[in-house]
């Protein structure tokens, strides 16, 4: 006969704190305030985030007013910050109901919307070439994987034997075995992939335009109107400097 004293899996960790700390007086509570103090840094950097991003993005688009004085601001600010903190704690309290691991359902709702973004970011630093478009495609596509439970072992504790249906060798069930560590790399790496493919696909076409519009401009009366955005790179705007200066001297 046993007594089981962790019911649920996210227990374990707990339950091993206090059985090889307890005998220390204070230093499971140190142990405690530690994960604590971690956690409230991460959420108040997080409410913060996302209080100037409603401040800046959405009040002050919808206000009438666009200059606000500084102490009206920062009591929005203190009010909002309020408002998402009882919406945490208001999750918090949800999320002791769902049956699965919280940790799990953190890396699934950031592996599907943070890495995107992040690829987004890393194509405008380092492939300026991609355009919107691509770009656009690229986050849409790039969506949370699927997982599936389908075939795993019953955990049941008894004696008599389970008879399970053993499935096929199909090439697709690798990815649906994939963790869900693996979902933020896959995410940008996908969203650069996809990319860079649709830059490599569509990009010709739209340089071509872009050219036919600068040589447009170049023809106009007016050669200050040349916009230096449409060029492909430095060499072609120092040209086109060289060929308005020369204008300009004629004229």
């Amino acid at each position: 006969m046993y007594i089981c004293v962790a019911l649920a899996v996210y227990q374990l960790y707990p339950l091993f704190v206090i059985e090889t700390l307890g005998r220390f007086p204070g230093l499971t509570g140190l142990f405690i305030a530690a994960i604590l103090s971690a956690s409230l840094s991460t959420i108040s950097s997080g409410i913060n985030s996302v209080v100037t991003v409603i401040l800046e993005d959405i009040y002050k688009r919808l206000v009438v007013e666009h200059s606000m004085s500084d102490k009206r601001q920062a009591i929005i600010s203190k009010i909002l910050s309020v408002l998402i903190g009882l919406l945490i704690v208001m999750l918090a309290f949800l999320a002791s109901y769902l049956s699965d691991n919280i940790l799990v359902i953190v890396c699934q709702l950031v592996g599907s919307y943070i890495p995107p973004i992040l690829g987004v970011y890393l194509l405008g630093f380092f492939a300026p070439r991609v355009n919107s478009r691509n770009v656009l495609v690229a986050f849409l596509l790039n969506g949370r994987l699927p997982t599936s439970i389908e075939g795993c072992l019953s955990a049941a504790n008894i004696t008599q034997p389970i008879t399970t249906s053993q499935s096929s060798n199909n090439p697709l069930l690798l990815l649906y075995s994939i963790s869900v560590m693996w979902y933020a790399f896959n995410g940008v790496f996908l969203t650069v992939i996809l990319s860079l493919l649709g830059t490599f696909i569509f990009g010709r076409i739209d340089f071509i335009k872009q050219n036919q519009c600068s040589y447009e401009y170049l023809g106009s009366n007016n050669p200050k109107m040349v916009d230096k955005s449409l060029l492909k790179s430095t060499d072609e705007v120092r040209e086109l400097e060289m060929q308005t200066t020369e204008q300009e001297r004629m004229l």
